[in-house]
């Protein structure tokens, strides 16, 4: 997996599924269209990276100039990956890697009143297509903690064709894109939240 664009361009992370319990990465091809989407917007604002895996959507966040990138990693392994990563590259100045659960990390920053542009979630749950209950837990959780910025945007990646069940009294969706076996949803929250 390379980074795809920005000041980092085109150099690989070195990580390797095998190592990490065979770990669902994001494809490059989803990644590519994440940042598609998020557009030009990137500079200066702050990007959560809740299931961070092997640290890339974060680390391209970086290399397009986010700042801060907060990754939250609950597998130890993984976490001291990007730990070691973000060390390497000199990327501290601009990112904070959490060893937490998703729940624990919006804890914390509530906490530390620290606020985000874009909330990516791609959280590591059995890939059904019926099976939506994990997402909508996410976003409900992410309710009780005032971590998301005004008009801050929430992006999970899921199945195509799965049809998230979340509250339209707490979230607008803005819009899901189709790529192959992967979607990417967009939602904000409802402003009277």
């Amino acid at each position: 997996m390379k980074i795809i664009s920005g000041s980092l361009r085109g150099i690989e992370i070195p990580f390797v599924n095998e190592k990490f319990d065979n770990a669902n990465t994001t494809p490059q091809k989803v990644k590519k269209a994440l940042f598609s989407i998020i557009g030009e917007r990137l500079p200066g604002r702050s990007f959560l990276d809740l299931y961070a895996c092997s640290g890339q959507v974060g680390v391209e966040a970086i290399s397009r100039g986010a700042s801060p990138v907060i990754f939250s990693e609950i597998d130890h392994k993984r976490y001291q990956f990007i730990k070691s990563l973000i060390a390497a590259w000199n990327l501290k100045e601009n990112a904070l890697v959490l060893n937490y659960h998703a729940f624990r990390c919006m804890r914390f920053l509530e906490s530390k009143d620290i606020k985000m542009d874009f909330i990516y979630i791609d959280a590591p749950y059995p890939k059904d297509r019926k099976n939506t209950e994990p997402y909508d837990h996410i976003m409900n959780e992410l309710l009780k903690y005032d971590i998301l910025k005004q008009n801050g945007k929430i992006i999970i990646q899921h199945l195509s064709k799965s049809l998230l069940q979340i509250d339209p009294d707490s979230y607008r969706h803005i819009s899901t894109k189709e790529y192959a076996k992967n979607a990417l949803s967009i939602y904000k929250k409802q402003d009277n939240q």
